[in-house]
């Protein structure tokens, strides 16, 4: 996955950059390294996840914990 698509991936989700690093439970800096593209691979795990919630997000089903979804996932 590259930068750009990670960033991509971000805005779809309608996530921010701290908000990716607390689902992903990663460092902020972390994150914010990703999204610049500063050499640094994104691991399988974070692109796997990305990917997986923005498939559930299309699908319009629950993909993150909130309020009125928390007892669906």
């Amino acid at each position: 996955m590259t930068a750009t698509e990670f960033r991509d991936y971000l805005a779809q989700l309608g996530l921010t950059q701290t908000e990716a690093a607390q689902l992903l439970e990663v460092d902020p800096r972390t994150v914010r390294r990703w999204a610049e593209g500063n050499s640094v691979d994104i691991p399988g795990p974070a692109e796997h996840a990305l990917r997986a919630w923005l498939g559930l997000h299309r699908r319009g089903l629950p993909w993150r914990p909130s309020d009125a979804a928390a007892e669906q996932i």
